[in-house]
């Protein structure tokens, strides 16, 4: 990581499934282009364009034995209906879409995000390689965005975030993990000048609130306004 003379944080990154390209420099936040020549008269939001690693997914009442690093699963009891925000895998990518036909159990139409947001078009799509989209940041953390067809509103999936020992044993007091995690997003947000509750177990369920997790933490992926332009794991090297 380094800062430059415009005080603009960058890290260095390394696509590790991409051995031939070189590392880059990437500024941690930038100015989205969808606040374009239309929305001149507004002040272009400076956006984080680095996310970690999507969490694991679960199907059904499914629950991991041990939750992962990120304290937090996506997941999923439906099947893919009109609607559904998605992120489809296509070219070694992954692509923000909406549903918009079921054409058999094993495929649906989906519609990606039209420009500047993403690259626009209507493709077709394996139910296996669509799994629910998310969003991150960091205020929140992940949470999941609301899907909606003819009037309806609903969720496509609902993360399950597993609450510590701490936690559980009185809200009067907190961690200093949590601290810790608090003040380093905060350091964050200063750079940038910017339920349910399962009876009997330790799991907080939600639809749109979510875990947070130090990004330093994780593999992370590039966010980028026409999608994540990678699907591969990226390393973050500190050095030039």
């Amino acid at each position: 990581m380094r800062v430059t003379e415009t005080g603009s944080f960058q890290y260095l990154l390394e696509y590790l499934d991409y051995p031939d390209e070189e590392k880059t420099w990437t500024e941690v936040f930038e100015k989205n282009p969808a606040y374009g020549k239309r929305n001149s008269n507004v002040v272009r939001e400076r956006e984080c364009m680095l996310r970690p690693s999507y969490p694991e997914l679960y199907w059904g009442d499914q629950v991991p034995e041990q939750f992962p690093k990120s304290n937090v699963i996506v997941s999923v009891c439906d099947t893919p209906k009109v609607g559904d925000l998605v992120e489809w895998l296509s070219e070694g990518s992954y692509w923000t879409a909406k549903v918009t036909k079921l054409l058999s159990e094993d495929m649906v139409k989906v519609q990606l995000l039209k420009p500047p947001i993403g690259e626009g078009g209507s493709y077709t799509a394996y139910c296996k390689d669509i799994r629910p989209a998310l969003d991150w940041c960091l205020e929140k953390g992940w949470t999941v965005p609301l899907s909606q067809a003819n009037g309806r509103c609903w969720h496509a999936a609902r993360l399950i975030h597993h609450k510590s020992d701490t936690e559980m044993s009185g809200s009067d007091e907190e961690s200093t993990s949590d601290d810790d995690e608090e003040e380093a997003q905060k350091s964050l947000k200063r750079a940038s000048n910017s339920s349910q509750e399962a009876p009997g177990s330790n799991l907080e369920i939600t639809s749109d609130t979510t875990s947070s997790s130090r990004i330093n933490s994780q593999t992370a992926t590039i966010a980028t306004t026409k999608g994540i332009s990678r699907s591969s794991p990226v390393s973050i090297s500190t050095g030039p």
